[in-house]
């Protein structure tokens, strides 16, 4: 851009019009700082590049991730199962029925390339039959939800779902819930359909972001304080860029307790499978496990081979940019197919640790998908560990503040 800056003598912000090509083409998953030998986040600039170009209208934000940003900005627990079902359950079932519409018309060149096919070419994961709350007993916009653990409690945790671990795959956060309580944590939940806000802070929706950051801060801030007589030993996410945006809303501070993935917080207190499992393993831009997750699994008992590269979900960039996304996708087959090899599974089963990579994984056919919150309640509480759940939450408190 310098180059062509010289070239042309101008400053005008026409020369940026390619702007908006280099913010799209980062995951923000912050991993060039560490090789950066002037310490540049890149992650961090192109959010700011995003908000550049949203401030001057030169943005274009397409109508899906518009519908999506806002399903998740809203947490109106009228509309909530009503947009769910029209955006998730019905969109993505008409998503896969073009996708197979599609095929013949995907082999025309001068077609394939266009936008509504880039859109189609590989179909999207089922999302969950039902959110969280479906499952749980009713609370307001006001009132958190205390389980309690069947005898007495080791500990006391808080645990953020995030949408998409209560809104998307609601399998995740009762996976967490089951194994936090089958270990005898008590577990504390916030209100229903709350938003760590990063889908909307990188998508340069600044002051929707700062108003759910406000939100989230007064929210857990009044949750601690009617809480006053328990000490939290942890607040648990199920999402990398949950932690991401929780730790920079200081939630750490908040409640005086580390945060925590759910399988990593397990693994430390001394979760171990018993059935030794041989697996695959992504992990995720943002990795709520810091890179210890194969090394954790081996500790438990599960050998799980790293498979590497970008799942092509990346939040919403599916969404806004399939022309990038499907490159990453097809880069993630080849990985997939060359790591399963040797597996004596036609279709092994591959985990990771964030509910958008379970999104993004379920594009590949040659694997299934699972979150390790999921296959750690499968191996630890059995096929009917839902059944489970289902009784262990039996034992709760409303407690308004």
């Amino acid at each position: 851009m310098l180059y062509i800056t010289q070239r042309i003598q101008s400053t005008k912000f026409k020369v940026l019009k390619n702007l908006e090509q280099i913010a799209d083409h980062c995951t923000i998953c912050h991993k060039c700082l560490d090789k950066c030998p002037v310490n540049i986040d890149s992650g961090v600039i192109s959010i700011r590049e995003r908000e550049i170009l949203k401030k001057m209208d030169f943005k274009h934000t397409p109508v899906p991730t518009q519908l999506t940003l806002g399903y998740l900005g809203t947490r109106n627990q009228a509309l909530n199962p009503i947009i769910r079902t029209g955006l998730l359950t019905g969109g993505s079932t008409l998503q896969r029925t073009a996708v197979k519409l599609a095929k013949p018309v995907s082999l025309v060149p001068t077609l394939k390339e266009t936008r509504p096919m880039q859109l189609l070419h590989a179909p999207v994961s089922h999302p969950g039959l039902t959110t969280l709350r479906s499952h749980l007993p009713s609370s307001d916009r006001n009132q958190a939800i205390l389980l309690n653990p069947p005898g007495k409690a080791v500990s006391t945790v808080f645990y953020f779902p995030g949408c998409g671990s209560e809104r998307m795959f609601s399998n995740i956060s009762r996976a967490t819930i089951f194994l936090l309580l089958s270990q005898g944590h008590q577990v504390v939940l916030p209100p229903p359909y709350m938003c760590c806000g990063y889908p909307l802070k990188v998508n340069a929706r600044t002051k929707e972001a700062q108003k759910v950051f406000l939100e989230n801060t007064i929210i857990m801030t009044q949750i601690r304080d009617m809480f006053n007589d328990l000490d939290f030993s942890g607040c648990i996410v199920s999402c990398g860029t949950c932690m991401e945006s929780l730790a920079d809303q200081g939630i750490t501070d908040l409640f005086d307790a580390g945060l925590f993935d759910i399988s990593g917080y397990l693994f430390e207190n001394g979760l171990t499978v018993a059935e030794p499992q041989t697996c695959l393993y992504h992990a995720p831009c943002h990795d709520s496990l810091k890179g210890t997750a194969t090394a954790r699994l081996a500790r438990a008992g599960i050998d799980a081979r790293a498979v590497p590269y970008c799942c092509s979900e990346a939040g919403t960039m599916a969404l806004s940019r399939p022309d990038i996304s499907y490159s990453m996708f097809l880069r993630k087959q080849d990985a997939v197919e060359q790591a399963r090899q040797g597996l004596d599974t036609a279709k092994p089963r591959i985990l990771t640790n964030c509910p958008s990579c379970v999104q993004g994984l379920g594009r590949q056919t040659r694997v299934t998908a699972v979150h390790m919150a999921v296959e750690l309640a499968r191996l630890t509480g059995g096929a009917d560990w839902t059944k489970q759940f289902r009784a262990l939450i039996k034992n709760k408190e409303i407690v308004t503040f």
